[in-house]
């Protein structure tokens, strides 16, 4: 039977075996083809037995093992073949034993990886090759209580007084160096302004303020070394800005006031080379920014502050100094130099501080300025450059401070320039370096970015992802034999293989978190609209008067989510995308016609990988009452019903309308008949009268005029039928009355009217008219 009825634990392994922790009766083993326990206890007289009676947890890894985890006994792995037990229990003389005797949570990666909580101990890490344990103290949080890995990899934690931590898989292997308060062998500084590796492969770093340090990477510690009053062959100054090895291996050190140092490696001492303003050979400026050798092994020594380039003769140990001079337009211009560089062609270059790119003719000892022109976008982006850099299609790219990224076509002298609206972090770009695959790699004051140029797309990676801090130094940049890249800042330096820097590939999960109508989260019943969870929903239908609602949306990616990104829409209204960052998970929708509508939510984790799937829910908006099909019907019915009788009236009213113009066209007609019958009679006997003769129908339309007529007058026919009112017009004004009178009484009366009146020729003479007015 059950060892105990106390039970603290249940587990069924993939053989369908039932495993029970009791408190008190150790292991129990169940077999439910037999219904029969089998018990494993302590022994104390047998090592390979169950470390401690009292079981707080049981798993199984993917291998099979099952794990137990004790009160006070620590974990025990149990073989489930040879029923015996290895047990692992905390030891005073053992950094690498477990860190506590009791286990009270375990879990296994998809990675493999085995993790213990204890009970004051925090969190162990097992290596399972070495047998050994790693501890991670969580402070506020030792008593770690359950642990869970969940699809993005994160191992939460959960702890008794810290709160819920999480463990964030590492995509992104930066590995920091700086300084520890108290250790001597760690950084000197945090300050990092030069990093170096010479031919043996040793790291040298300088340090703002802080002197010279070589790193061993055997034992992870760095020697240091300062500046000391009481001997003249160290350092000669705190502030270490350059370091290069020349081809006979010699080490070169340039200081901010000290000048440059040449180190003896064997002997650890530092030759000194100073400005002596008495000496036009001696070295320009003690400000020294760069330090390179050119393909004829000849040392140059950009001065920062002296604004000034030198070269060294090393059997003579003099400088030849270039330094400005006002009446050589050709001179060195007066400006500092920040970094000096030959190109595979053979071409040496100064960047500068305000005077842009500068080429540097060896031969005739000219130099040449390309410099910044807003009118021209094809001139370098800024005056101030910081770095020169040759990918390896020899294509030379320049970092510039508040300019970004140029690219340099040597060619056409013409410059294409990249900037923060690009994709950059920041408009200035400290250092560059170019990884295997062709990307550069550029840190700047916002973090580093990784820029493909065939792409022309950025990938920046913040403090978050394991930088030093948000901000490089200038120049600060290498790459060692092996591939291997360091970037300096003012938090000491990052160091990393570009191949070991990965994207987070999991696809974040995208889901609607609330619903609110006119800003206040809508509630969830049988009486609202919302009968579940938003989250649970394929469809919401809406009042059109619910006019204002609001939908708020996350991704489930716990990796740095203030790095996740959105974009929304709802189809059949918007258009295109919306865009938008994690300071702004909602869409707000107000007066929507009504309708059928779905809206869209998708997302991208914190390295830009987006689902593009995301989530859709569909809206229908009702209409109001006078909106919806049975009132449009009820209109439409009637107002056929209306358009019907008004179009039986109008018909009605047109029948009756066109009776009456029956009968008037039939009046019109015999009237007609009548004038060209009394046309016909009278036309004959008027084109042989000698009297003024014409007709004209009742409306006053001109229907004949007589030859008589038009020789009395003057006027041709067409004139009186075009004319109605010319017979009126050529009547002098004395005699219109008459005229009109006796017009008027022929129209009421039948019979002849004599008329006399006069009329006006167009050449001007007077004729009397004795006329005869006749109705027909």
């Amino acid at each position: 039977s059950l060892s105990h009825n106390d039970i603290r634990a249940i587990h069924v392994d993939a053989q369908g075996i039932l495993w029970i922790g009791t408190w008190g009766g150790g292991l129990n083993r169940f077999d439910p083809t037999t219904n029969r326990f089998t018990h494993y206890r302590h022994n104390p007289q047998e090592p390979s037995s169950l470390s401690n009676d009292l079981v707080r947890t049981i798993y199984e890894d993917r291998l099979g093992a099952l794990w137990i985890g004790t009160e006070s006994g620590g974990l025990s792995l149990f073989n489930k073949k040879t029923g015996q037990f290895t047990n692992y229990l905390p030891k005073r003389d053992d950094p690498s034993s477990i860190s506590d005797k009791e286990v009270i949570s375990i879990t296994e990666t998809r990675q493999g990886v085995l993790w213990i909580g204890t009970r004051g101990g925090s969190l162990n890490r097992f290596d399972r090759k070495k047998q050994q344990f790693i501890h991670y103290n969580l402070k506020d949080g030792n008593n770690v209580w359950s642990l869970y890995e969940d699809r993005s990899g994160i191992l939460w934690i959960g702890t008794s007084e810290g709160g819920v931590k999480k463990a964030i898989p590492k995509h992104k292997n930066f590995i920091h160096y700086h300084n520890i308060p108290g250790n001597s062998k760690s950084l000197s500084g945090n300050d990092v302004w030069a990093i170096y590796e010479d031919k043996e492969g040793v790291l040298w770093v300088g340090v703002w303020d802080h002197g010279l340090n070589r790193f061993d990477r055997k034992t992870g510690t760095f020697i240091q070394y300062m500046p000391d009053a009481n001997n003249p062959d160290s350092l000669s100054q705190h502030d270490v800005i350059a370091i290069f090895e020349d081809h006979k291996g010699i080490l070169w050190i340039g200081t901010a006031e000290g000048g440059l140092n040449r180190f003896d490696r064997q002997t650890e001492q530092f030759t000194h080379f100073k400005h002596d303003p008495n000496d036009p050979q001696s070295l320009a400026d003690n400000y020294i920014f760069s330090l390179f050798e050119d393909r004829q092994h000849t040392l140059w020594i950009g001065g920062y502050a002296g604004k000034s380039l030198s070269k060294f003769d090393r059997e003579t140990e003099t400088f030849t100094n270039y330094t400005h001079d006002p009446l050589n337009s050709e001179s060195i211009a007066n400006y500092k130099v920040r970094r000096l560089f030959e190109d595979s062609k053979g071409n040496f270059w100064l960047t500068t501080g305000g005077g842009g790119l500068c080429l540097f003719d060896r031969r005739t000892e000219k130099f040449t300025y390309f410099t910044h022109d807003p009118e021209n976008p094809q001139t370098i982006s800024g005056n101030n450059p910081t770095v020169i850099f040759e990918d390896s299609r020899g294509t030379l790219w320049l970092g510039v401070w508040g300019g970004g990224l140029s690219k340099f076509d040597l060619e056409t002298e013409t410059f294409t320039n990249y900037r923060k609206r690009d994709g950059l972090p920041n408009d200035s770009v400290m250092g560059i370096l170019e990884d295997e695959k062709g990307n550069l790699w550029l840190s700047t004051f916002r973090g580093l970015s990784r820029f493909d140029p065939e792409k022309k797309s950025f990938t920046n990676y913040t403090p978050k992802d394991g930088l030093q801090s948000w901000e490089f130094n200038s120049t600060v940049a290498f790459k060692s034999k092996d591939g291997r890249m360091f970037f300096g800042g003012v938090n000491g330096f990052n160091a990393f293989y570009p191949m070991e820097i990965q994207d987070n590939p999991y696809i974040p999960p995208v889901v609607l978190t609330d619903f609110k109508i006119f800003n206040e989260s809508a509630p969830i019943g049988d009486d609202s609209f919302l009968k579940k969870s938003i989250m649970e929903l394929n469809e919401i239908t809406l009042s059109y008067q619910e006019s204002v609602f609001t939908f708020e949306f996350a991704a489930l990616n716990y990796i740095s989510p203030e790095k996740n990104l959105y974009a929304y829409k709802m189809e059949g209204f918007d258009q295109n995308w919306r865009y938008v960052g994690s300071d702004h998970r909602f869409a707000t929708y107000t007066n929507l016609d009504p309708g059928t509508y779905t809206f869209r939510v998708k997302a991208a984790n914190n390295d830009g990988l987006w689902n593009e799937k995301g989530k859709a829910l569909k809206i229908i908006i009702t209409p109001p009452w006078w909106q919806t099909s049975g009132f449009i019907i009820f209109v439409v019915v009637l107002v056929s019903v209306g358009l019907f009788t008004g179009y039986r009236w109008r018909v009605n009213i047109l029948k009756q309308r066109s009776r009456k113009l029956a009968i008037q066209v039939e009046e019109k007609n015999a009237v007609e008949i009548k004038l060209r019958k009394a046309e016909k009679r009278y036309r004959t006997v008027a084109d042989f009268t000698f009297d003024w003769e014409y007709w004209e129908s009742p409306e006053g339309k001109m229907l004949y005029v007589s030859p008589s007529c038009e020789r009395i007058s003057g006027y041709h026919a067409e004139e009186f039928m075009d004319n109605p009112d010319l017979i009126q017009e050529i009547i002098l004004r004395e005699d219109r009355g008459i005229w009109a009178d006796h017009q008027q009484k022929a129209r009421i009366k039948s019979g002849l009217l004599d008329i006399e009146f006069r009329i006006k020729t167009p050449d001007g003479k007077i004729r009397y008219i004795e006329h005869a007015c006749q109705a027909v």
